[in-house]
């Protein structure tokens, strides 16, 4: 058996199916093997009985499930969903991704694979009276919805909103480190698109007749 067809072919589909996305950091033995065009190709004909096949962002950084069929009910319902998710929490996102690359050593944009300390961003955060009310004003949100005055309880609880949400995976509890995952990947390309389509947000038709471009670059 080749190792298209072997064990991972399965567990990948099965993965993609559920609507997890897939990077170096989730899933490195499905990312591997999704990077693999033959493996690729033969994860898109078992996705192609239920009606899906595989997306990714221009540089392979993170694979999720798209719908092949998007004049279908089910999977118009299910991209405006998605689309109308993002919106909501873009903005949140977004004002935590500015505070978090404000309080970086580099001052860069969080990317995959990058390494956030918590004890370290606090105390980045906590130098500041505006860097503590941009922090609060987050914590306030109704994406993070957290009523505490506590500077680390607010901080872990926004870190803990986005690691369920899929941004980061903890990689050491007792130190507090977190690793960024491929979906900030997808959510650069996503907010490009939405940058570029704002006449998108007003028209659900073609919202769905360009699923492909708003989920991959």
């Amino acid at each position: 058996m080749s190792y298209a067809s072997g064990p991972m072919l399965g567990k990948t589909v099965e993965l993609l199916i559920s609507n997890v996305f897939i990077c170096n950091q989730t899933y490195p033995d499905s990312f591997e093997y999704l990077n693999n065009q033959e493996c690729r190709d033969k994860a898109n004909d078992w996705l192609a009985v239920v009606g899906r096949s595989t997306c990714s962002t221009s540089d392979y950084r993170v694979f999720w499930a798209g719908y092949q069929d998007v004049d279908d009910a089910d999977s118009q319902r299910a991209i405006r969903q998605q689309f109308s998710d993002v919106i909501n929490n873009l903005e949140v996102i977004v004002r935590w991704m500015e505070l978090a690359s404000s309080n970086s050593e580099d001052g860069k944009h969080i990317s995959p694979g990058q390494l956030i300390s918590e004890p370290d961003l606090l105390k980045r955060i906590v130098s500041g009276p505006s860097q503590l009310r941009r922090l609060k004003t987050i914590a306030r949100s109704r994406y993070i919805n957290v009523s505490t005055d506590d500077t680390a309880k607010m901080l872990k609880n926004i870190i803990a909103k986005l690691t369920e949400a899929g941004y980061f995976v903890t990689e050491n509890k007792s130190s507090m480190k977190h690793r960024a995952t491929g979906k900030w990947a997808w959510l650069y390309s996503t907010m490009k698109f939405i940058a570029a389509h704002e006449g998108l947000l007003d028209d659900s038709d073609q919202l769905t007749d360009n699923q492909e471009t708003l989920f991959s670059e």
